[in-house]
């Protein structure tokens, strides 16, 4: 009986992610539904993916990045896979940070979330300018990816407050 109450549980917090992680793409992947604050858009799809491995731990995180970054990575014009690995790691890594060396709190995710967003800004910046030499690199660095950052930074609050909601629901 305990077990059948457990699984339960289980596939209706994954539901609920899953259809988090719906939304969440759709406000990423359809113009308009973000807003724009001086040309730049926030990276919607890292603060839910740290937030998943924050509650769900190293495997779900890595679950829920690698789906997060399989969906980005259809409507992105980057190399296939780019994101989806990116986002995997990410996950996994927040989902250890949290199980093995701090405690799952606000602060906690901002830290983590300040971490992932600017690795992956850094990989993208690397890659898109860097390794082919395009001019301008140091300009795009401090004027589009610092401020796309910063920006997607924010979305790291009520994230957390939804993901720790939806969790706390469905434990009951």
């Amino acid at each position: 009986m305990i077990y059948k109450k457990e699984k339960q549980r289980l596939f209706w917090r994954i539901f609920a992610q899953s259809l988090f992680l719906v939304i969440v793409f759709c406000c990423h992947s359809t113009p308009g539904l973000s807003l724009r604050v001086f040309g730049v858009l926030p990276l919607l799809l890292i603060p839910f993916v740290v937030c998943v491995g924050m509650f769900e731990h190293e495997t779900s995180g890595a679950f829920f990045g690698l789906a997060a970054g399989i969906l980005w990575d259809v409507v992105s014009p980057r190399l296939p896979g780019f994101n989806a690995i990116l986002l995997m790691v990410i996950g996994c890594a927040c989902g250890l940070c949290v199980s093995y060396l701090m405690k799952n709190s606000l602060i906690s995710s901002v830290y983590l979330c300040f971490a992932s967003l600017l690795a992956y800004q850094l990989l993208d910046w690397l890659c898109n300018y860097c390794f082919f030499g395009r001019p301008g690199a140091g300009y795009a660095f401090w004027h589009f990816y610092v401020p796309q950052m910063l920006y997607s930074l924010v979305y790291i609050l009520p994230y957390y407050f939804i993901m720790r909601f939806l969790v706390k629901t469905v434990r009951r």
